[in-house]
């Protein structure tokens, strides 16, 4: 079972990770956290909705998209072996709890899913969503791959589906 910490940026810094995977998440134009570790993806988006920005006129507010939750549930799928895995954002209020709630409808995690939204219960739904979605994918080629696997053992052709 992986052992999920979701904090804000000021209890990560200067902290060292070297056996975690860390989700380190800021906002656009500001700088990552010094934080020591070799498994660190990093990611920039703002803590809003689609929604917020295509309502208004600013094009200098990113809100996560769909690139950034497949990369982000790439990461996790690669991960699963890690044990411990901090995902972390400016507040640790919406951000980060929106990817761990997501990853723990497929991921068991230590606090499970429930006890994540009793714990953050303004996570970015947007945010969570958009992962959601991204896993979806992926666990469906992981089975589309498993299945295909199955008959190529069976002594099947692929094309035979």
């Amino acid at each position: 079972m992986i052992n999920i910490h979701v904090l804000p940026e000021v209890a990560v810094r200067g902290r060292d990770f070297k056996d975690a995977l860390v989700i380190s998440i800021t906002s656009p134009g500001r700088e990552h956290p010094k934080i020591e570790g070799s498994n660190i993806h990093k990611f920039q988006f703002h803590d809003i909705t689609k929604e917020y920005f295509l309502n208004t006129t600013h094009t200098i507010i990113r809100p996560m998209e769909k690139e950034i939750a497949e990369s982000i549930v790439e990461i996790a799928m690669d991960n699963r072996d890690c044990e411990r895995w901090v995902i972390h954002c400016e507040a640790g209020i919406g951000r980060s709890p929106g990817v761990a709630i997501a990853l723990a409808d497929y991921i068991t995690f230590e606090p499970n899913r429930k006890k994540l939204i009793e714990m953050y219960p303004y996570y970015n739904k947007h945010v969570c969503k958009l992962v959601q979605d991204a896993m979806e994918v992926q666990m469906k080629e992981l089975l589309k791959n498993l299945h295909i696997q199955k008959l190529l053992m069976e002594g099947r052709s692929r094309y035979e589906l």
